[in-house]
């Protein structure tokens, strides 16, 4: 179940954080709403205490992702500014 969350940081859409527990690891997804409204996802097999941890620790390497991607530019991300519900993804 994923449920949009509406919330913007410098002018991208987060929809969603989404973890799935299988065999004992946690993959964490963001999914992310480009300004052009183009969704993309972003997966990571890592061990992880809460999705908004995982967020915290691993921006860096998110906001690497983004930019390969080459859909946005991010000068500022403020991880702290996103207050959302984690949600099980039973795939």
């Amino acid at each position: 179940m994923i449920e949009i969350s509406e919330k913007s940081v410098s002018g991208i859409t987060i929809d969603a954080i989404v973890t799935d527990e299988q065999l004992g690891v946690s993959r964490c997804g963001i999914y992310f709403r480009s300004p052009s409204g183009k969704m993309m996802d972003h997966f990571v097999a890592q061990e992880a205490e809460t999705p908004l941890k995982y967020f915290s620790f691993h921006r860096t390497l998110i906001l690497d992702r983004l930019s390969e991607v080459g859909l946005y530019t991010i000068s500022m991300f403020q991880c702290n500014s996103f207050h959302g519900n984690a949600f099980m993804y039973d795939s």
